[in-house]
């Protein structure tokens, strides 16, 4: 899919980029790398036992007169990073949805590392939050069922600051019992 579209719009792939390595979700990125000829782009971790180019926070991956900057979100994972665009858009990844977060418990671990993974998740967001409220959030997929209709799935910054109850929550301790 990614391919056609790129060759049916006239582009050319620089680089294949992923937000985070985990378990809840397969991703083509490497693979997409490997047929493309382009670098692998993807959050400084040794998990991967393949080899790719880590990305640590301010880095920018440049294309035309464009450029994502990645901005570390740490929280649904340890490595998680945002990439921004321009800060006109936000590739949340599994962080940042339209209408939830991510969660911070599926790495396993003790109830106190959960929680503390919780209290990187609420900055990772309140960080997020403080885009401009008409940046684009991006997300990898969504929180709840919805149908197929080929629609892209976005929202605005100012649209869940307004709709997330996460994003009302007063700093303290029960934000995280929440998150």
């Amino acid at each position: 899919m990614y391919l056609s579209l790129i060759r049916e719009r006239g582009l050319r792939l620089v680089a294949a980029v992923d937000t985070h390595i985990h378990a809840d979700h397969l991703s083509r990125s490497r693979m997409l790398a490997q047929h493309e000829g382009v670098e692998l782009w993807l959050p400084a971790q040794d998990r991967s036992r393949f080899p790719f180019r880590p990305v640590v926070d301010g880095d920018q991956i440049t294309f035309g007169s464009a450029g994502l900057v990645a901005l570390p979100t740490p929280g649904h994972t340890a490595e998680r990073t945002t990439y921004l665009l321009d800060n006109a858009a936000a590739f949340t990844g599994d962080t940042l949805f339209l209408a939830g977060v991510g969660r911070p418990d599926l790495q396993g671990g003790t109830r106190e590392e959960s929680a503390a993974r919780a209290r990187l998740l609420y900055a990772s967001i309140s960080r997020l939050l403080r885009l401009p409220k008409v940046a684009l959030v991006l997300p990898g997929h969504v929180s709840e069922p919805i149908p197929f209709d080929s629609r892209l799935l976005t929202s605005t910054v100012g649209t869940i600051r307004n709709t997330l109850p996460l994003a009302r929550l007063e700093a303290g301790a029960n934000r995280c019992a929440i998150a």
